[in-house]
């Protein structure tokens, strides 16, 4: 399976590797099927389920991510965070494009 360093996918940096670092597994509908993809992350800190009514716009400003990567901004309590399109964060002919991308 293969795995995306999201941080590099986001045009960042990198990932360090620390003692929170995880795998997240997802599976996604491209255009060629199904597909089942590893993303490396700095840590994850609760899955949480997010109604409709608590997801707002994506912000066209602040965020230094691509918009088109961007679904919306979650409310979770008091605090907002960045919600990505992982069917177009996770596109296989863009990731191959670009294996700096690719952890393993």
């Amino acid at each position: 399976m293969p795995v995306v360093d999201l941080q590099s996918r986001l045009g960042r940096a990198d990932s360090a590797i620390g003692k929170r670092s995880c795998i997240v597994i997802l599976a996604t509908e491209q255009a060629q099927g199904p597909q089942v993809i590893g993303v490396l992350v700095d840590a994850v800190n609760a899955v949480i389920e997010l109604a409709d009514q608590d997801i707002e716009a994506a912000p066209s400003f602040g965020t230094h991510i691509r918009r088109d990567l961007l679904r919306g901004m979650g409310k979770v309590g008091e605090r907002f965070v960045v919600l990505l399109e992982m069917e177009q964060v996770l596109q296989v002919d863009e990731i191959a494009g670009n294996t700096d991308a690719l952890a393993a």
